[in-house]
């Protein structure tokens, strides 16, 4: 991969920030130039959201920034965890409703509670506030990984079928996670004025996981090709045309060893 991005951070507190105009600080204060990053390896961030919650969408705007700057170095996934006051659950609302079970599992694992917008980068940095996202993305995009991967997907009106070869230059024990995501679903959300859009534009929603909510167990000897197939049936009110796979590693102590957008041909 090795790609070069040039990072610029606030040269204040995010949260002091939120407080004050530019105009109320120096010029030359306003940001501090960082070292280019060199990016080694691709990185995923979860963020935790709901419908309901009027701060949601400045995270999404965040997301959007940190997305144009890494490209597909960056897997960004919003999570609507079911049972949270701020989401609503498909369970209930059907296709108006973006909350899933496997969401709440995952929410619920990383320690997300009522509180929303909040995230997590790589699984190692805990859950951290949005404006916080880009130093962590910065940071991870350096890390090394020992691990490989290719496959290709298909998403028909059926089933969502994966193939994944996969192989790590160590021993590796710890998770495979493969979800599928959605983009561009129409869908109501809470503003941060306080007004509802009922057609607002969701982006990288994660509709169901493959394999079991936290990952399926794995051990990949050192040079060894797995080879892994795995298949989901299709809910009637996905569109079919922009589902995407993704997977993801994560060692034994939880954090993400590497993550991957799986090619995937939308039939």
């Amino acid at each position: 991969m090795n790609k070069a991005f040039p990072t610029l951070l606030f040269g204040v507190a995010a949260g002091a920030m939120m407080l004050v105009s530019c105009d109320n600080i120096d010029k030359d204060d306003r940001y501090i130039e960082l070292p280019v990053a060199e990016v080694q390896r691709t990185v995923l961030l979860e963020d935790f959201t709901g419908q309901n919650c009027k701060n949601c969408p400045n995270a999404h705007e965040a997301i959007h920034a940190l997305q144009e700057q890494y490209g597909d170095a960056l897997i960004a996934v919003s999570i609507h965890p079911a049972g949270n006051g701020l989401v609503y659950d498909e369970a209930t609302y059907g296709s108006a409703g973006l909350g899933t079970e496997d969401g709440r599992l995952i929410a619920a694992s990383a320690g997300a509670g009522t509180t929303l917008p909040t995230g997590q980068v790589d699984r190692s940095t805990g859950l951290i506030d949005y404006p916080s996202w880009a130093n962590e993305v910065r940071n991870s995009v350096e890390r090394t990984s020992t691990i490989t991967c290719s496959g290709a997907a298909v998403a028909d009106s059926d089933s969502v079928t994966v193939n994944l070869s996969v192989r790590s230059g160590e021993e590796f024990k710890g998770t495979v996670n493969v979800w599928v995501l959605e983009d561009s679903v129409v869908a109501r959300q809470l503003l941060p004025n306080g007004k509802r859009d009922n057609n607002y534009i969701h982006n990288h929603l994660l509709r169901q996981c493959i394999t079991p909510a936290l990952g399926r167990q794995v051990t990949y000897q050192r040079n060894v090709t797995a080879d892994e197939r795995y298949s989901l049936p299709v809910k009637s009110y996905w569109n079919v045309a922009n589902i995407r796979v993704i997977a993801f590693f994560a060692d034994e102590n939880g954090v993400v060893e590497q993550a991957y957008n799986i090619p995937t041909e939308n039939k």
